[in-house]
């Protein structure tokens, strides 16, 4: 009954807020409101933020841009390689361009302020899948999966829950990417790059519009290919090769805009990806090789000591030998009508659709066998006898928002839902598994203009999931419930004079169970859905035309989140990873400073510090200490530096950035800290030509960025010092 009058409320609220939106759309204007302005754009120094149809979202907040400028000046091959340069996102990834689906210890993971809850926006709109089982991160998407990063006009990211239309679930903040529409004056581009390891990165883009202006379009494709790369060896001390790491993706995107007048407007999207990716599960561990070789390993293996077994990981050689790949693809559709423009906020209406495929082919059926079984006749039988998985991953929803001004209140609100679905065929073990869920979201949000220098944004949101819909080949299965959530927000930003700005925000968090929690679970624990809440505090300050600086701290507090535990297994009498409640603290700081010193030179430092503390509710430690009460922090970098110096005088242009990552744990990494150092140079040959270099890894430090806690360190070394050299040709 409670849940009853729950919904029947918001849903009234909502109703009610929409009628008013509608209702007012025809009312006198008013004067149009300033957004506020953001420290950091690309390179630049303290300068407006840029304007996006997107903007009206954020109410404060810890925000940064990449602009289309830093993306050509910096040649960021896509849009990981981006937004890991911005302080307090880290992407954690195995070394090499593959992910193998389902396992999170394979794939690649992003978080902002530590914190993996991130949501993925394409134009404001949510590409996840409530029922994916895509453990790489909470956000349950691939940044190598979602459009090239031709087709990136910018990015933009806000750390933290300061934007709560996007969700109860973004605790981590989002990452909202902005793809590019058409130019009035017709443009081709042509951009060829090739360089270490037999990388050749190819991109062709077109633009042009109506001889009216009121029709754009965009187009773009792309290829990105590469031989096995290298990565330097810690314990050797050399370079050597990453067996069984090439890959080919590529890519194509379409939008064309139609506006009709100022307040109406109709867009569509498409984005398409394809990647084969090969990949070894892990980098050999050489200095163990010989066990593998002289069968001790297999002996070990008999004798069931498993991963604990020195050495272990070297099993996988073979399923690089072999050559394991994964094949990912995606289609993405989005077609939108825009009814309203009041000051910059948007009402319309958006159907879309987002169909993602993921196939793994794993060669695995060597592992566990003597070299006197390593003949050609057993080698060749274990090839055709691969693991073969395919995944499939369909989202399709409805989007509807109403935004209009009144007076010194800005109201947006709006309704959400989506059908997902996700199916997967093990081809190998001849089982079939299918997933189905329905959500709906509603939110209210008014940015009220207090004084001309303080707002204040309360919000509210209605979550609603409904029941996992389980079917499979023992046949279906409802057990998982529905859930729902109202939350609420508050956000406030004020600004001190022209050259000091701060903000706060206070926000609940919700996120529901996934279909990987629930699949997951110990048998004698239920699951609770995970709940808490989320502070952030911050002060943006420009000392001078040529310095601006900017401090962020945010704190959440779970009173249960769902954590990823090594408990005692009693039917299998072992220990088994499982999925149970607990509770967090996270704690993250951001400092950043940039400094311009003339026409021609700047700098841009920056710190981030993140600390974490998970308490299992109802688990002990286990006796060595492999859980995740003691290992949250050793899994991550807990400081991380950056500095980045910025030249540009007549036709040169160039960038040289450090990263100092501290803090670390070395019984999963080879070392305590490392230092990654980075150039990226550019040449004017002409107004239509630019010459460019990029080279990554200059000083070729050995280092990781992802750890497991089931292998020794050095497990996933990222890739040893390398180049690009292109040019990009506007024709």
């Amino acid at each position: 009954m409670i849940k009853t009058e729950k919904f029947a409320i918001c849903l009234t609220t909502m109703v009610l807020a929409s009628a008013i939106g509608s209702g007012l759309a025809w009312a006198e204007d008013v004067p149009s409101y300033e957004l506020e302005e953001k420290v950091v754009i690309g390179d630049s120094v303290a300068e407006p933020e840029l304007e996006s149809k997107q903007a009206y979202y954020r109410t404060g907040g810890d925000v940064t841009i990449i602009d289309r400028q830093e993306i050509e000046d910096r040649h960021y091959a896509n849009i990981k390689e981006a937004v890991k340069r911005i302080p307090g996102v880290q992407v954690s990834g195995p070394g090499y361009h593959a992910h193998e689906y389902g396992y999170n210890s394979f794939s690649e993971q992003i978080s902002i302020n530590g914190d993996s809850s991130v949501i993925i926006l394409v134009d404001g709109k949510r590409i996840d899948n409530s029922v994916s089982s895509y453990v790489g991160n909470k956000s349950k998407t691939s940044l190598e999966m979602i459009t090239n990063i031709a087709n990136v006009e910018k990015i933009e990211v806000i750390k933290g829950a300061s934007a709560s239309i996007y969700g109860a679930d973004a605790t981590g903040g989002v990452i909202n990417i902005i793809t590019r529409k058409g130019t009035q004056q017709p443009e081709t581009t042509l951009d060829l790059a090739t360089g270490s390891w037999a990388r050749h990165n190819y991109a062709l883009t077109h633009s042009g519009a109506s001889q009216d202006g009121s029709l754009k379009y965009f187009f773009s494709f792309n290829r990105e290919q590469s031989g096995d790369t290298k990565y330097k060896d810690a314990e050797l001390g050399r370079v050597v090769r990453f067996l069984n790491t090439r890959y080919k993706d590529n890519g194509a995107s379409a939008r064309i805009d139609k506006e009709f007048d100022d307040n109406h407007a109709l867009s569509f999207s498409y984005s398409h990806t394809d990647s084969k990716a090969h990949y070894p599960i892990t980098a050999p561990e050489y200095s163990t090789l010989y066990r593998l070789f002289n069968d001790e390993l297999y002996q070990d293996y008999v004798n069931g000591l498993g991963s604990s077994s020195v050495g272990y990981r070297n099993w996988f050689l073979y399923d690089a030998l072999l050559g394991s790949y994964t094949r990912s693809q995606t289609n993405n559709y989005s077609v939108k009508y825009t009814f309203q423009n009041d000051s910059g906020m948007e009402s319309f209406v958006r159907l879309y659709e987002n169909r993602n495929r993921y196939h793994v082919n794993d060669y695995s059926g060597l592992f566990g066998r003597p070299q006197a079984d390593m003949t050609p006749e057993n080698i060749a039988a274990a090839k055709s006898d691969k693991y073969s998985a395919l995944t499939a991953e369909n989202a399709r929803g409805l989007d509807i928002q109403l935004a209009k001004k009144i007076d010194k209140h800005h109201f947006i609100t709006g309704w959400s839902y989506q059908e997902s679905e996700y199916e997967k065929i093990d081809k190998k073990r001849s089982t079939y598994t299918s997933r189905e869920r329905q959500s709906l979201y509603g939110w209210l949000q008014d940015k009220i203009e207090m004084t001309d220098q303080w707002t204040l944004t309360p919000s509210i949101r209605y979550n609603h999931y409904n029941s996992i819909d389980r079917r499979g080949s023992n046949g279906a299965d409802n057990s998982h419930p529905g859930e729902s959530q109202v939350t609420f927000g508050l956000n406030t930003n004020y600004r001190f004079g022209p050259s000091i700005n701060a903000y706060f925000s206070w926000n609940q968090v919700y996120r529901p169970l996934t279909n990987y929690d629930s699949d997951n679970q110990t048998s004698f624990e239920k699951l609770q859905a995970e709940k808490g809440k989320n502070w952030a505090v911050g002060l943006n300050k420009q000392f001078s035309a040529k310095t601006s600086a900017d401090i962020n701290y945010s704190l959440l507090d779970m009173s249960n989140a769902i954590a990823r535990y090594s408990v005692w297994d009693e039917a299998q009498e072992d220990w088994a990873t499982r999925s149970i409640n607990a509770t967090q603290k996270k704690k993250a700081l951001n400092l950043g400073i940039k400094h311009q010193f003339d026409a021609c030179w700047g700098i841009s430092a920056s710190y981030a510090y993140v600390w974490e503390d998970f308490h299992a509710k109802n688990w002990r430690n286990n006796p060595d200490d492999t859980n995740v009460d003691a290992m949250i922090n050793a899994f991550r970098p807990t400081q991380k530096y950056q500095v980045d110096i910025m030249y540009r005088k007549d036709k040169w242009s160039g960038t040289l950035f450090g990263e100092i990552y501290s803090g670390l744990n070395t019984r999963y990494y080879t070392n305590d800290r490392f230092f990654v150092l980075g150039l990226g140079a550019n040449y004017q040959l002409n107004p239509n030509a630019k010459l460019y270099l990029v080279i990554d890894n200059i000083t070729n430090t050995s280092y990781e960025t992802k750890i497991s806690s089931t292998y020794k360190y050095g497990a996933f070394p990222q890739p040893s010092r390398s180049f690009m050299a292109g040019v990009q040709y506007k024709l």
